[in-house]
């Protein structure tokens, strides 16, 4: 088995700035739309962390566990899976 490497911390960082940046900006354009249909100014911030952050989070961390060449052996099933989910759009 080989020893599992190091995560390149720069990019683990500018990927969390980015995300964080994302959610900062969700929640500042939404804040007027969040309060006449909800009552609550962070309703959109809060659903966007809910569904989209922590999800993908969690696939990051397990796809992170993976060891690469197992997903060498899905890649061609999910390129299919991808190019008729954009066919449905």
């Amino acid at each position: 088995m080989t020893k599992p490497h190091e995560p390149d911390y720069i990019l683990l960082a500018i990927v969390f700035l980015l995300t964080a940046f994302g959610l900062a900006m969700v929640a500042s354009a939404s804040l007027v739309k969040g309060q006449d249909n909800f009552g609550d100014i962070y309703y959109y911030a809060k659903h966007q962390f809910l569904y989209g952050v922590l999800p993908g989070l969690f696939l990051f961390f397990f796809a992170q566990k993976v060891y690469y060449k197992h997903w060498k052996k899905l890649v061609l099933p999910l390129l299919i899976l991808a190019v008729l989910a954009l066919m449905l759009v």
